[in-house]
């Protein structure tokens, strides 16, 4: 399938709403493994230094540093909390988004959620290659309206608040 382009210049995009969000944004993580206070093993991973670093603590304490009742060397132990703290900051990247009201005269609905659709805009030298994350069909007094979003939502306060009792 051809990827279909949403583009006011296209004359198949109403209105748009783009959002580039760096609110979340983590890209440094101390990572906290077994013990208490001082006893506890922590490791970190700074590949940034200066005013462009943003921190976060990832406590890995679920990480056991045995495996059949030996205790592992320090660097695979240390390799596993580094993981854990990689995996944690793909939760924390910059986020971009782009919701736009389709003119539902021309949208043949050639994509459907979760499909990957291209879109141009040239006002703001933009043109990015998004996921379909969200469409809402809205019929009001018979007239019919399509908002799509793609790419990811900005995280609300409340699901920033669920992704840290999470973990």
């Amino acid at each position: 399938n051809q990827r279909v382009v949403l583009s006011k210049e296209f004359a198949n995009v109403l209105t748009r709403d783009y959002e580039e969000s760096t609110s979340d944004l983590k890209n440094t993580a101390l990572i906290g493994g077994k013990g208490e206070g001082s006893d506890r093993t922590l490791t970190s991973i700074e590949p940034i230094a200066g005013l462009e670093r943003r921190e976060t603590f990832v406590d890995a304490s679920s990480i056991d540093d045995k495996e059949d009742d030996v205790t592992m060397p320090a660097n695979e132990y240390e390799a596993l909390l580094i993981e854990r703290g990689e995996e944690t900051l793909q939760d924390y990247v910059e986020v971009t988004s782009f919701d736009c009201e389709l003119d539902v005269t021309k949208d043949g609905r050639d994509f459907f959620l979760g499909d990957i659709v291209s879109v141009r805009d040239d006002k703001l030298s933009l043109v990015m290659h998004p996921r379909v994350v969200e469409v809402d069909e809205v019929f009001q007094n018979a007239v019919k309206t399509v908002h799509v979003r793609v790419g990811k939502a900005i995280p609300t306060l409340q699901e920033k608040v669920k992704r840290m009792v999470k973990k």
